[in-house]
């Protein structure tokens, strides 16, 4: 796709079924997930390891410039990522290689702030609280949702696409605007029949009247 094409979730599209052409498919979804740990903690481990070889810190500041850098990766690589414009928008680099995109359920671009309360809000809060236990539910409850939603695609209002997907192949047509009728013919005159005897005129009648009666 050459730039962002919302995909809105219309009435009808509340009503999906389970191979809805436009959602990727769930093993799509978990290698994405896979590349993007991986390139996380492959960033995260540059810019740490070489903040540390460039201040010369020692053993366990190092340390703590790992868990903050981290911490950095984990709250900014999914907003930043996925705010992209133009055909990027709602991909992350998994997802991009994966050919997926995150949508909104309204149909327009994925900001910040909406990838934040997705995968910040959405999964890694949830899952510092919970110790974990929460990813046991998160990512199990797309199995089973006909629209394929994990829980932190219901928290973002949400949806994974195929990054080729048409537009909105379930939505019913649209319907066809109102056509104005076309103009009444315009009235032609009624021919004369040059034959028919002439009219009586009123005026004629009216003195012959008269003189039956004598006046």
């Amino acid at each position: 796709m050459s730039a962002y094409e919302p995909f809105p979730v219309s009435e009808a599209s509340n009503q999906l079924v389970q191979d809805d052409a436009r959602l990727a498919s769930r093993w799509r979804r978990f290698w994405a997930l896979l590349i993007d740990a991986f390139f996380m903690v492959v960033v995260a481990a540059i810019v740490v390891g070489g903040a540390a070889f460039a201040f010369g810190a020692d053993e366990d500041l190092a340390i703590a410039l790992i868990y903050v850098g981290y911490a950095l990766v984990l709250l900014l690589y999914y907003p930043l990522t996925m705010r992209r414009e133009g055909a990027r928008n709602g991909q992350t680099f998994g997802k991009q290689l994966l050919k997926v995109r995150v949508v909104t359920a309204e149909g327009v671009p994925v900001t910040f702030w909406r990838a934040a309360r997705r995968d910040v809000l959405g999964t890694t809060a949830i899952n510092l609280i919970s110790g974990g236990l929460y990813a046991l539910v998160d990512y199990p409850f797309g199995l089973f949702d006909k629209r394929r939603q994990c829980v932190h695609d219901k928290i973002g209002a949400t949806f994974v696409y195929r990054a080729d997907a048409p537009r909105d192949p379930l939505a019913p047509d649209a319907p066809e605007p109102p056509r104005t009728p076309p103009p009444p013919p315009p009235a032609t005159e009624q021919p004369r029949n040059l034959w028919a005897p002439p009219s009586p005129s009123p005026s004629r009648d009216y003195d012959e009247i008269n003189r039956a009666f004598g006046r």
